[in-house]
């Protein structure tokens, strides 16, 4: 009955794991190395990675988000960037889940 039940969850944590990235980054990393309209689209892939997400909003900027764990907590973050028609971040905001309020820069 284990075997079953391992072989039935392993691919749902795998696909997870994969869909996610889980790697940590830190709040005080990207307000560091992000430089609003000067950092790139390219510049923001090279440093965290590719992206959970990326997509255009109604007002025609590009958007990267990111779901990271943050080390102290083991908690999730997400981290969502904003790029204006140059692809320059334009601004970027950090929310974690579960009641704490977002971080708009």
């Amino acid at each position: 009955m284990k075997r079953l039940l391992i072989t039935m969850i392993l691919p749902f944590i795998i696909v997870f794991a994969c869909a996610y990235n889980l790697k940590p980054i830190d709040v005080s990393d990207v307000q560091y190395k992000i430089v609003k309209g000067k950092t790139t689209i390219s510049e923001v892939e090279n440093m965290y990675g590719t992206p959970y997400k990326k997509g255009k909003i109604k007002d025609g900027r590009t958007y990267l988000y990111y779901v990271s764990v943050n080390p102290l907590t083991n908690s999730l973050q997400d981290f969502t960037f904003y790029f204006d028609e140059n692809g320059r971040v334009s601004s970027y905001a950090i929310e974690y889940p579960g009641g704490n309020q977002p971080v708009q820069m």
